[in-house]
């Protein structure tokens, strides 16, 4: 693996592209009480993070180092994408690319995301 700050910087990089890219469409809500429409232009609200398995190595030392993430209750090692605001679609795509990076990098992770 190359240098882990090196590869951090990558990843995210790779994510902020991702995210840039992504034609989210966006979600319609409609009041049946006042009869209006209210458009969410980021889509759907949720939550998405990369999780990296097992909890150790360099750039697990790394990201622990720099205050970036922590130790998982269900194992792991947990980085919150916390870019986008609630945006689901935008975080989703984030998680995947950087996870992406770090994969080819020799780091066992996969992204993971929620609904809200």
């Amino acid at each position: 693996m190359k240098n882990p700050e090196l590869v951090y910087s990558e990843a995210c990089a790779a994510g902020a592209e991702a995210a840039k890219n992504l034609k989210v469409t966006p979600m319609v809500i409609n009041d049946r009480r006042t009869g209006k429409q209210h458009v969410i232009e980021g889509g759907p609200c949720g939550f998405a993070g990369i999780r990296i398995t097992p909890a150790r190595g360099k750039m697990v030392t790394y990201l622990k180092k720099q205050g970036i993430g922590s130790k998982s209750i269900v194992g792991g090692y947990y980085i919150f994408v916390r870019e986008y605001a609630q945006s689901l679609a935008l975080k989703e795509a984030y998680a995947t690319a950087f996870a992406r990076v770090l994969n080819a990098n020799g780091v066992n992770c996969h992204p993971e995301s929620r609904i809200d």
